[in-house]
């Protein structure tokens, strides 16, 4: 069993001192409690915060003063991690530092307004707007399930999930896009925005004096924000191999070979991160050079990795006759990684690879603030922190977790071409 932590925050912001750079970032945190009704809730909040707000009530009033006030980027993106969800506000901005007379004030009231002063009549959000954001999201629902790529992924999270957790996003739930209301998005930013606290970061050449600024227009308090971190809710292996296959009238065939975690718990995330890299990054790319450079059985593919879940997916654009032994030579490149020896060379790679990506990451301008977010919330490693615990894994350990990654399903997804035909 994973035992839940606590983590806490103070109200107070952080501030990130970084020099180099000729911006300042923002950050603003909302954590509330996830909900399956959010599911179209969310981009639809977001498509309303980021076009207008009460003071500018029309799209072009809104970005005439996005421009006046030379915001270089505005954002606002919700983090699902299980049970946690984290509203992320983002505004990025020129360092006043760098250009005479820029007026960071206006420009954070601008930022602010749009976050707690949005376009709402009566406790509900304008209708004519909600319509049009409404409209607009579902035209562009509909548009993608179009998309032989969204439809063969869904049909597979679909199979591969039997507990309801990735596979409960929009397309497995279109009733919430007519059902949706004003109100009642209005009641959920409520509770998620308005009577919340937000955890507060500031990154650039900032020094205390910006606080003056953020506690004018956003009421801080000195207190303490906590939440219970409930990140993970693993997939369990099925008792046997599921093997689906269906036909579609599109052109492409799609593969996917899915494994997940026996008795998996939370340390296995490290674990199940090094091995889709050696899969398919850097110098090692396992999959691709055997799948396409050796054997030419696949057009492309894609190795990904859902740590909150435990579950580990090879997905591969393919010729029809090709399936089995596509199928085959994966099997075949996961087991070799328990040979001790080829595995210690793959993890050898793969720690070369990443302290050469942690040189080029100093110079990045966000390599300072991702590695903030990244241990405070919990998120993940500090990219130094990461290249010490490749460093200090042992081989016996990553094969010990092999032996408990399962192969868990294959869902093919069989199109009309096929080039021998």
């Amino acid at each position: 069993m994973n035992k839940i932590k606590e983590l806490k925050f103070k109200s107070e912001p952080y501030l990130i001192k970084n020099d180099k750079f000729s911006t300042i970032e923002f950050k603003l945190f909302f954590q509330t409690k996830y909900k399956k009704d959010y599911i179209f809730y969310l981009p639809l909040l977001r498509q309303i915060l980021l076009n207008t707000s009460k003071n500018y009530p029309t799209e072009i009033e809104y970005r005439n003063a996005y421009k006046e006030n030379m915001i270089i980027s505005m954002t606002m993106n919700p983090i699902i991690l299980n049970e946690n969800l984290f509203f992320q506000f983002s505004l990025i901005i020129p360092d006043s530092k760098k250009i005479k007379g820029y007026n960071v004030e206006k420009a954070f009231k601008f930022f602010v307004d749009m976050i707690y002063n949005p376009n709402i009549l009566n406790g509900e959000f304008d209708h004519k707007q909600f319509e049009r954001e409404r409209i607009f999201l579902k035209d562009d629902i509909f548009n993608s399930m179009k998309n032989v790529n969204v439809k063969a992924q869904q049909a597979f999270l679909n199979v591969v999930d039997d507990k309801g957790i990735i596979k409960e996003n929009i397309y497995n739930n279109m009733h919430l896009i007519e059902e949706a209301n004003p109100k009642e998005l209005y009641d959920i930013y409520k509770n998620v925005i308005l009577e919340n606290s937000p955890i507060i970061i500031v990154y650039g050449n900032v020094d205390e004096s910006i606080n003056e600024i953020i506690k004018k227009y956003i009421k801080i308090g000195k207190k303490i924000i906590k939440f219970n971190k409930n990140y993970y809710n693993f997939l369990v292996p099925f008792p046997k191999i599921k093997n689906i296959e269906e036909k579609s009238k599109y052109n492409q065939s799609i593969l996917y070979v899915a494994y997940k975690i026996k008795n998996a718990n939370v340390h296995d995330k490290l674990y199940l991160n090094i091995i889709k890299n050696i899969l398919s990054s850097g110098t090692n790319d396992l999959i691709f050079n055997k799948l396409r450079v050796e054997q030419n059985l696949i057009y492309s593919s894609n190795t990904w990795c859902d740590p909150k879940v435990g579950l580990l997916v090879v997905e591969a654009y393919i010729n029809n006759s090709s399936k089995e032994k596509t199928i085959k030579s994966i099997k075949s490149v996961i087991n070799n990684l328990k040979n001790k020896e080829n595995l210690n060379k793959y993890l050898n790679n793969l720690i070369d690879d990443l302290y050469y990506n942690l040189i080029r990451k100093q110079d990045s301008r966000n390599v300072k603030i991702d590695d903030f977010i990244n241990k405070k919330f919990e998120f993940g490693y500090k990219t130094n922190e990461l290249l010490e615990k490749y460093r200090n894994i042992k081989v016996e350990e990553l094969i010990d977790f092999l032996d408990r990654l399962k192969l868990d399903t294959i869902y093919f997804l069989r199109g009309e071409f096929d080039e021998n035909n």
